[in-house]
């Protein structure tokens, strides 16, 4: 679709939440495939961070150093 609106449910141990956003301007990005069943599915920082306009990436840690050899 246009990438204008999010939804999203979240179940919070009790019943489910439904989120809804609406951007004005822009478009949200497309960071996930939709599976199998057509669900996309997000951790909830990674939901959080695209509610607040940012992308969600994935971090790497590179090692800065090697082990002296014995």
């Amino acid at each position: 679709k246009d990438r204008k609106t999010m939804k999203a449910l979240k179940w919070d141990g009790d019943g489910f939440l439904m989120y809804t956003k609406r951007l004005s301007r822009g478009r949200f990005r497309e960071v996930l495939k939709k599976g199998d069943d057509g669900v996309r599915r997000l951790q909830w920082d990674d939901f959080y961070m695209l509610m607040r306009g940012l992308t969600p990436v994935k971090v790497t840690v590179e090692n800065r150093f090697r082990m002296a050899a014995k």
